[in-house]
């Protein structure tokens, strides 16, 4: 993992978007990434509500936000924002959320002919800002919201599971035809693609 890469983790937040623009405004840094183990009120495309963990109401209990140096401890891919200046991106806005999820899919491919394993199906992307099994099952979506002079771009993934709450939801461990081991840090690996495909869109 690059060390010059900011990241920040909290247990528990409403929604990582706000999150990041919190800290936006307070750290007053402008690269860096927000991940949560559970977001309450996550935001997704088109107004949709995306919620992860299992959480039994509205109020978020009270915790610090921590910096960490990498994703080793974490074994499913959490909801995450990258905070970016927009003077440090050269794609075009109506393009953004596809060239992020361009970019979470060279992710994917790399990851899974580093570690070796075999999809049961491709996955495609579509547009404006989703990636797709081929049998037409959601993996992962964006959400580029333009904020204060930064771009709060949410990422997610449906690493280990799926979620209830979204009918045509697959994960990419479902979609592996081999067990994953315990003792491999696949997010971590995984995120430090991202983070390689990400930069190709700052100038």
């Amino acid at each position: 993992m690059n060390k010059n890469i900011n990241l920040f983790y909290i247990p528990q937040c409403m929604s990582t978007q706000d999150l990041a623009l919190e800290l936006c405004i307070e750290r007053k840094e402008d690269d860096f990434f927000v991940f949560t183990s559970q977001q309450v009120k996550g935001r997704g495309s088109q107004g949709r509500v995306w919620i992860q963990g299992d959480i039994l109401s509205d109020e978020v209990k009270e915790n610090k936000v921590e910096r960490l140096k990498d994703l080793k401890v974490f074994k499913d891919f959490m909801p995450m924002t990258w905070v970016i200046a927009q003077d440090k991106i050269t794609t075009p806005k109506e393009w953004l959320p596809y060239k992020v999820g361009e970019a979470l899919k060279k992710s994917i491919d790399s990851w899974v002919s580093f570690f070796g394993v075999t999809l049961k199906e491709d996955i495609v992307l579509k547009w404006p800002n989703d990636i797709y099994s081929a049998s037409h099952q959601k993996l992962a979506g964006i959400l580029c919201e333009s904020r204060k002079e930064h771009w709060i771009i949410g990422i997610g993934l449906n690493f280990q599971t799926a979620p209830k709450s979204v009918p045509d939801a697959i994960s990419l461990v479902s979609l592996i035809e081999e067990t994953l081991r315990d003792d491999e840090y696949y997010v971590d690996k995984l995120f430090e693609y991202l983070c390689f495909y990400l930069r190709e869109l700052i100038s």
